[in-house]
């Protein structure tokens, strides 16, 4: 964030603004700067408040349902909701087109990741089990349309300049951690592992996912 901040801070304070509105390059590099300045404040925001339990907590119906315990920490969730979408989207990013607005190869599978997040949030809480389990299906359909298209946009980007091997295994590697998620939000359902260590996992799993796209 401190590293974010001080790029767009130093470009305002050093008058190369202007500049980089000019240069398509430059203007890409100082957007999706923006974009993560807006993860890594959100990211901020929410580990703070739930550092100071300042937080909106839930226990996991279904889990108890099925003997299992899940505590539901819904500011996490709304965090992947709002940051996950961006994130995708700087891996998509384009080079601007010749009248200079801007182009991105994964906005609607990023808009569907925001969406199933969303959904497999609510089929935790739901109090009922029809409709939770119709919300995990739901979700992994969902995660699997939207991932393909980005895997098949990793693919073409492989192969796009010097840093296309990079962006594609990048890529590809935001793929198999939100699948990741998707299978160990599953597992206290049956009791398999604890809510605790759930919640590591998603905080070794959010430096390695926002951080990694930075770079």
């Amino acid at each position: 964030l401190l590293f974010e901040m001080s790029f767009c801070i130093c470009v305002r304070i050093m008058g190369l603004q202007a500049d980089y509105e000019e240069d398509l390059i430059l203007r890409r590099r100082l957007r999706l700067n923006r974009k993560m300045v807006i993860v890594f404040s959100a990211l901020t925001t929410v580990y703070t408040l739930m550092a100071c339990d300042m937080q909106v907590v839930h226990k996991g119906w279904i889990a108890e349902y099925y003997g299992g315990h899940q505590i539901v920490y819904s500011f996490r969730f709304i965090e992947w909701v709002c940051c996950a979408p961006i994130v995708l989207t700087i891996s998509g990013s384009l080079d601007h087109a010749p009248d200079g607005s801007p182009r991105n190869g994964l906005v609607p599978s990023s808009l569907l990741t925001g969406i199933y997040c969303i959904i497999s949030w609510q089929a935790l809480v739901v109090t009922d089990l029809y409709w939770s389990w119709t919300l995990i299906i739901w979700a992994f359909v969902s995660f699997f349309l939207a991932s393909y298209e980005q895997l098949c946009f990793a693919w073409w980007v492989k192969d796009q300049g010097t840093s296309g091997p990079v962006r594609a295994a990048m890529l590809a590697y935001l793929v198999v951690v939100m699948g990741i998620y998707g299978v160990v939000h599953l597992l206290p359902i049956p009791g398999w592992i604890t809510t605790t260590w759930e919640n590591k996992f998603y905080c070794l799993g959010n430096i390695s996912f926002k951080v990694g796209t930075s770079v």
